[in-house]
């Protein structure tokens, strides 16, 4: 039986490994907003992990694992195909203030949000390994389904929305405020 605190500390050494490789893929690109796709899948892996790992209810485990993977896999996507043939992200500029060294690149950025990554995916870690949903609980995944997918749509909307303002020329250097 694989409990939470096993499940947490595998989900911890692969979030580790996924924004290690990331890095070495940045620091050879010469760029290392690429942390940014892989937030989301970070959180894939995890779910994944979680959902094989886990001895917690099967239902549940894999529901979250398909909502975790389309949000995690539809981010990264996106930002793929927004920071295709960009540059660094002026943010990760700005905020190493032009140290570019190992150390400080590892620590303002990856290391941050790894730990960032795998806190924040305690609840998908614990669900993988307690029992089954109480009944009286039962109408509250139905009401987390439809939150889950007016966010989603939410997101996929805005970005789409964002896309087409940043493609009209008229819109050059603006802020979409509306």
């Amino acid at each position: 039986m694989v409990n939470f605190p096993v499940v947490s500390a595998i989900s911890l050494a692969a979030v580790v490994v996924v924004f290690g490789v990331t890095f070495l893929i940045g620091r050879r690109i010469g760029r290392y907003n690429v942390v940014d796709v892989t937030w989301g899948l970070s959180f894939v892996v995890v779910a994944a992990l979680a959902a094989a790992l886990g001895t917690g209810d099967i239902g549940r485990r894999l529901l979250l694992l398909a909502l975790v993977s389309i949000w995690g896999l539809r981010l990264a996507w996106h930002l793929t195909i927004k920071l295709r043939g960009k540059g660094e992200d002026p943010r990760y500029v700005a905020h190493l203030r032009g140290d570019f060294s190992t150390a400080t690149v590892l620590r303002k950025i990856f290391i941050v949000q790894a730990v960032a990554a795998w806190f924040v995916s305690i609840p998908l870690q614990l669900s993988a390994t307690i029992g089954p949903t109480p009944a009286a609980l039962q109408p509250v995944v139905g009401v987390g389904i439809a939150l889950w997918l007016l966010g989603v749509l939410f997101e996929a909307i805005g970005d789409h929305q964002l896309k087409m303002f940043k493609a009209d020329p008229v819109n050059r250097g603006a802020i979409m405020d509306r």
